[in-house]
């Protein structure tokens, strides 16, 4: 990152601006990044809009719903957000248990068939981590089966292995905990209204996103 700034100075090279008003706002060059304000991993900076673009904040406060909740909270736990915790007198397995129990049914659902794909894909299909990956969920006791080898369908991590994890376990340690298949990760899902699951690692259906593409296109010159 730093060599790009380097760069930028010695030869003048054109640039977006707005990375001027983030180093302003006190931004290192590695916090700095262009995005979608409303992805699950930007909604933290949102507060940054009121700095950098006045008028596009004004805009967003009045036609996006709980956008000002975001700014607010976006760094909280009340977002599901980070260092999230649960209640002492439970498992993070109890906790999910909980929380789904506080949902309508329909909704309640759509997590507990992505759970249950989870604990299918994991036991049946399993997934290619990194040796690091494993041995700390092996250090931690989680039963995981071993195959000494890639995952024939998998084409991107080609130089890690693939395993398979039979029982989901409560919390990790690992420092990708997004790939770890744990209770705690179903419950960041359930607090952050990830319907879709997208935190535990599944992506968006052919339907969903006809309805997202038909949703955008709707509300495209408002």
């Amino acid at each position: 990152m730093e060599d790009v700034w380097i760069a930028n100075a010695k030869f003048s090279w054109d640039y977006n601006k707005v990375y001027d008003l983030m180093y302003y706002s006190g931004l290192s060059p590695h916090e700095m990044r262009v995005a979608s304000p409303f992805h699950s991993c930007a909604v933290v900076n949102l507060s940054l809009y009121k700095a950098l673009s006045p008028n596009t904040w004004g805009k967003m406060v009045s036609r996006v719903n709980g956008v000002n909740f975001s700014n607010i909270y976006g760094g909280t736990t009340a977002m599901g957000w980070k260092k999230i915790t649960k209640p002492n007198h439970f498992t993070w397995k109890e906790y999910a248990e909980f929380l789904l129990k506080t949902l309508p049914n329909g909704i309640r659902e759509k997590y507990e068939e992505k759970i249950k794909k989870s604990q299918w894909h994991w036991s049946i299909q399993g997934g290619a981590r990194d040796h690091e990956f494993i041995s700390c969920l092996e250090k931690e006791g989680v039963k995981v089966r071993r195959t000494g080898k890639g995952s024939n369908s998998c084409k991107v991590n080609v130089d890690k292995e693939l395993i398979y994890i039979d029982e989901m376990m409560d919390d990790t340690k690992v420092d990708d905990f997004r790939k770890a298949p744990s209770w705690k990760r179903v419950c960041v899902a359930i607090l952050k209204n990830d319907v879709h699951c997208l935190y535990m690692g599944f992506s968006r259906n052919k339907e969903q996103m006809s309805k997202r593409k038909s949703a955008i296109e709707k509300y495209r010159n408002i």
